[in-house]
């Protein structure tokens, strides 16, 4: 850890040295690159190139970003995530190292993502390249995301703001919508215990030179899960009420495919609404008046131009529209008062990216506009903010070495964001990559500053928000390695993250709370991920563990040194399926370690390590161009009562039976 230390240590007392490391790397690999002869080496694979002017190739590859070669990364293909088949997305990102789910208990439950010891706000979640983030809170609800229309997930750890822009202080989840090639139609089931019912319709078609598809999803459940609980001495189990759910989204998406050019976008409708039942604590079980209900319209369109094989420029538009209202009972009045807000953004992109031999340019620009009008904003700012944003972005990716023996390469990219009330924002990234040719062998480095803008609430939300906050700012660094042996995939990462002008909730009464930059965080910590796709011919095998340390490093504060609410210092998942004669069974295990649910570390607030086992049964039967399939599953196998989040009791054993058909 002293190396951790003194990286720090450095960079954050002298700010220049990162900028003079950046512009040095980023000027000499642009310099030897041009001068180098044509390589046999290329970021996109031979097969991309050779394929060219098959734009739909092209535009898949476009998609891929080269830096996450140098950042710790996994990525849930299509056929891995087709068989795991989550009810909810947050079912199967956990098997990436680092990644923590806060949930609040079962399928109608706030499920949000932290990632190497981050808060929610500190994870950027993007769908086909649209951040899914509110600009009211900064983070995004994995329950609300429809499944069905899911190809691919890509999930990205450490400081990526020179890519992503604000928000990307831990990391970016990347979910890829399915693209469909052939006229194609599906229904999907899944109904369980609780009146769990998943039931999805899928049609995809293509007309001439473009390709349609259609996804209609439901998602629902009573939530009357059972409890065991004491109140006042008394045990006894309950069922939990007011936890209802029911969610109903839609989504049309096209791909339109032209000699030297191709058009993507999608619509996606959401609609849902469910109780909020609260915490279990002594003499209250649930608040049965709580309600929720979220309405979401997102679209999004791009259009791609390619000049030749190497050469192409991007245009995309983005708007989002939402809807927030929450019923409670006013904690004073007690009489029932509702919570009303939209919301709006909108944001334009322009790209152009270049290869050149070994080597990947890339530049854009882009302008976004967001606003909140609600109820329960400051008296200062009335019922109305709005906020505009700037960035300019570059990065460039180049091999500089390559022998019998060894290749290296190496990265360097940079955003310029400048934000309405805000200073302007410099985020480097720098990267280097090291692969053996004679062993397996891959060695990397990346090192990075990171920024988060204060969101609408925290900013100016009713007796809560101060208006004079300041941007968050973070150091992040990792140092990787990857290989193989005997079949399987290893890979181990050490990471830093420094986090300063840390936006805290502090009491500033005995019944009011406010934000404020009192607090430095730090997070450091060990990952290992281990994969063997064909054990022994029939097993696939995936474990992920991740041991962290995430502390409060606030100066002249009485809680520095201690560990951050809600951010366990271990976690392990483990998932094994195995395929016997096309019978597909899977057990999916995860290991979470004791928390603090308050800031002082004291054992009252011990939220106790849980182990929970689920298991499926799964096949498929092929009846000429019908394809069936048949599911059995068994979530808390052992029927453990634990929590996740202090006074939210998790769900014990249930079962759930799935159908599919497709044609």
């Amino acid at each position: 850890m002293c190396v951790f230390k003194i990286i720090k240590n450095m960079f954050f007392s002298r700010a220049k040295a990162i900028r003079f490391c950046f512009f040095a790397v980023f000027s000499l690999s642009f310099s030897l690159s041009l001068n180098a002869q044509q390589s046999k080496f290329d970021l996109l694979s031979d097969s991309t190139i050779k394929q060219f002017p098959e734009i739909e190739v092209e535009a898949k590859a476009e998609q891929k970003n080269p830096s996450l070669k140098y950042n710790s990364s996994t990525r849930i293909e299509s056929d891995y995530y087709k068989l795991i088949s989550p009810t909810q997305i947050s079912d199967i990102i956990s098997i990436s190292p680092g990644v923590f789910i806060k949930n609040y208990g079962g399928l109608s439950a706030m499920k949000t993502i932290s990632l190497r010891g981050g808060a929610a706000h500190h994870t950027l979640i993007q769908l086909d390249g649209i951040s899914l983030n509110s600009s009211q809170n900064s983070t995004f609800d994995l329950s609300l995301l429809p499944t069905q229309m899911i190809d691919k997930i890509s999930i990205s750890k450490g400081g990526l703001s020179a890519l992503h822009g604000a928000g990307a202080i831990s990391g970016v989840v990347e979910i890829n919508m399915k693209s469909y090639d052939e006229a194609s139609y599906k229904i999907d089931s899944k109904y369980g215990s609780f009146n769990d019912l998943s039931a999805s319709a899928t049609a995809s078609f293509p007309y001439k030179n473009t390709k349609f598809s259609a996804t209609v999803e439901y998602q629902g459940t009573d939530g009357n899960y059972p409890i065991n609980l004491s109140q006042f001495g008394e045990k006894r189990e309950v069922k939990r009420e007011n936890a209802d759910f029911k969610n109903i989204s839609s989504l049309i998406n096209w791909r339109a495919l032209f000699n030297k050019s191709n058009i993507t976008g999608f619509i996606l409708l959401r609609s849902s609404e469910r109780g909020s039942p609260g915490a279990v604590v002594q003499g209250a079980i649930e608040n049965s008046i709580a309600r929720l209900k979220e309405k979401d319209f997102l679209s999004s369109l791009k259009y791609s131009y390619f000049f030749n094989e190497k050469n192409n420029v991007s245009f995309s538009i983005f708007g989002k529209l939402s809807s927030f209202n929450y019923l409670d009972l006013d904690k004073f009045t007690e009489k029932p008062a509702l919570t009303d807000f939209s919301a709006k953004d909108f944001k334009i992109k322009l790209n152009y990216n270049l290869i050149k031999g070994s080597s990947n340019f890339h530049i854009g620009t882009d302008f976004s506009f967001s606003d909140l009008t609600g109820n329960m904003l400051q008296k200062t700012v009335g019922n109305y903010v709005e906020r505009k944003t700037f960035g300019l972005y570059s990065n460039y990716d180049t091999q500089i070495h390559s022998s019998d023996f060894l290749s290296s390469s190496a990265f360097a990219g940079f955003r310029f964001e400048a934000v309405e009330l805000f200073s302007p924002s410099f985020s480097p990234l720098l990267g280097t990559m090291l692969s053996f040719k004679k062993i397996p062998l891959q060695l990397k480095f990346s090192i990075s500053n990171n920024y988060r803008t204060p969101n609408f609430n925290e900013m100016y939300y009713l007796n809560y928000g101060p208006s004079d906050l300041k941007a968050e700012k973070s150091f992040s660094l990792n140092l990787g390695a990857s290989s193989q042996v005997f079949g399987f995939e290893i890979g181990f990462d050490l990471f830093n993250i420094a986090t300063k002008n840390l936006i805290v909730t502090t009491a500033k009464s005995p019944i009011a709370w406010e934000a404020a930059n009192i607090s430095k965080a730090a997070s450091k910590g060990i990952e290992l991920a281990l994969s063997n796709d064909c054990l022994l011919g029939f097993i696939n095998f995936k474990l992920a563990y991740t041991l962290q340390k995430t502390t409060d490093e606030s100066d002249y504060s009485l809680l520095k040194g201690k560990q951050i609410v809600y951010t366990p210092q271990e976690l392990l998942n483990a998932n094994i399926i195995f395929n016997v004669k096309e019978f597909y069974l899977g057990i999916l295990a995860s290991y979470t370690s004791f928390m603090y649910s308050i800031a002082d570390n004291s054992n009252e607030s011990i939220i106790p390590s849980n182990f929970v086992a689920s298991v499926f049964l799964s096949k498929e039967i092929r009846i000429s161009s019908l394809k069936m399939g048949l599911r059995l599953e068994a979530s808390n196998l052992f029927n453990g009562q634990y929590e996740l989040i202090k006074n939210y009791p998790m769900p014990m054993r249930a079962f759930k039976i799935g159908a599919s058909f497709e044609v």
